[in-house]
């Protein structure tokens, strides 16, 4: 196999392992397990046979509930009584399709309070365990620094209990909002809580996960109510502009990669998103700018305003990105110009990117992403979507048959009834056969957002206009 579970899930579990050992044991196992098979062959199960040996810990056991079995747990946390209670299940979008399947899930669970801070580490094996809680307004963080595999969906009072306290650690809020859409999208919760909270800061950790789903909100949420649409915008800007403030537009000589990308992630969330005006002159201002003096800009900044150019520019932009691709002064610039040529708000514009891709003036490795990103246009996906159902035997023959399932992979943002039945029957009768079960995951996602937003949309829209 290869493909995300391989090495994505595969990486994450062998990662949840050694935080659950500890960094010294599980290389004493990894050495054994060198050492044992050194010039000959194995199998998986060698490997968790050396690292059991070595800690004596139920390793097998433990992998191969996770290697064996589809899918990842949902940990319940709640307190009964003087007690933390953890219960598992399976995690499903699909609240009814959860199953009964049992893993051995390694748990770091820390416990506050006043300003002492305690981990312990736990198997839940079984349907539940049951850890003693330190005191009742203990501030519990379950799959604390988050090493662990799974969701984790905490009961009313520690929620509470954490708001009041207003303490989790930076490593463990970066997990909150990816929990929280998460949890949105299978039921569990509403999306947006009865509100849309408001806040003076937010901190790397938080707004990055936020800002790269921003996009697909606006899919998810966008009433076709003005009313609602303005005042999406105007929470957009309230989150994003003071951050951005604070950074300033200008980089520092000595800051990190995180700050840059924090920048320029700001900055398309205030000019796209939050429709803020002076923020679009000023990003088209660094564009021009970085086409005289390509050094003289910052990397993320050039590639926020490029976007920024795309999302709020009309036809004459469109021909200029056009230019750029074909006479770029390096091969970056190239491939921003291409892809910026998905990102026009307008219809006929992504038509003709559509048609550029398979037009064959662009190579067969990059078109297929072209077109996806087409697909994924906040506003003319669907009209893309159609093009490429049209010319679907071209793109087949034209493209690599590794790239197919990749182009169509947006389609998952597609999210009406209509638009969803028009894919779903599409790909029932032109299966991707190299790509069944990824294909037939873009397919399970798109479900997932049809029912999200039929759910959630109206109720949304006035928790935005209240």
């Amino acid at each position: 196999m290869f493909d995300v579970l391989t090495y994505q899930k595969g990486g994450a579990l062998l990662r949840m392992l050694q935080q659950y050992l500890g960094e010294d044991r599980f290389r004493d196992g990894v050495r054994l397990y060198l050492a044992r098979h050194s010039y000959s062959n194995t199998e998986t199960g060698d490997l968790w046979d050396a690292i059991e040996d070595a800690t004596g810990e139920p390793v097998r056991r433990l992998m191969d509930s996770w290697i064996w079995q589809a899918g990842y747990p949902l940990v319940t946390a709640s307190v009964v009584g003087d007690e933390l209670v953890l219960a598992q299940r399976r995690f499903s979008f699909a609240p009814d399709d959860a199953g009964t399947t049992i893993w051995v899930v390694p748990v770091h669970v820390s416990q506050r309070v006043d300003d002492d801070t305690e981990t312990t580490k736990v198997l839940l094996e079984s349907d539940e365990v049951r850890v003693p809680l330190r005191a009742a307004d203990a501030v519990v963080v379950v799959n604390a620094g988050g090493p662990g595999f799974f969701r984790v969906a905490y009961d009313d009072s520690l929620r509470s209990a954490a708001r009041r306290r207003r303490a989790r650690p930076a490593h463990d809020a970066g997990a909150v909002q990816p929990r929280r859409r998460c949890l949105g999208r299978r039921r569990r919760r509403p999306t947006h809580g009865g509100r849309v909270p408001r806040r003076r800061g937010l901190a790397t950790s938080e707004i990055s996960p936020c800002g790269r789903s921003w996009p697909r909100g606006w899919r998810l949420w966008a009433s076709r109510r003005r009313a609602a649409l303005d005042a999406f915008r105007a929470r957009v800007r309230a989150l994003a502009s003071a951050p951005l403030a604070r950074l300033s537009w200008d980089p520092a000589p000595d800051e990190d990669d995180l700050t840059a990308k924090l920048r320029g992630l700001l900055v398309g969330l205030v000019a796209v998103l939050g429709g803020d005006g002076a923020a679009t002159t000023r990003a088209r201002g660094l564009f021009e700018r970085s086409l005289e003096q390509p050094d003289s800009i910052d990397p993320e900044l050039v590639a926020a305003a490029t976007s920024v150019v795309a999302s709020t520019g009309d036809a004459a932009d469109f021909d200029r990105f056009v230019e750029i691709f074909r006479h770029p002064s390096t091969p970056q610039e190239q491939l921003r110009a291409l892809y910026s040529l998905a990102e026009f708000d307008d219809a006929a514009l992504v038509a003709r990117a559509v048609e550029f891709a398979l037009g064959g003036e662009v190579k067969t490795q990059n078109a297929p992403f072209l077109i996806g990103r087409c697909i994924a246009n906040r506003n003319h996906g669907q009209s893309a979507w159609k093009l490429l159902r049209e010319r679907w035997a071209e793109a087949n023959e034209r493209f690599p048959t590794n790239t197919i399932v990749r182009m169509v992979d947006p389609v998952k943002l597609l999210n009406t009834p209509a638009a969803a039945a028009d894919v779903q029957a599409f790909f029932a009768e032109h299966p991707i056969v190299q790509a069944v079960q990824t294909l037939n995951q873009v397919l399970e996602r798109q479900r997932v957002n049809v029912a999200l937003r039929s759910r959630e949309e109206a109720a949304f829209g006035e928790a935005l206009t209240s």
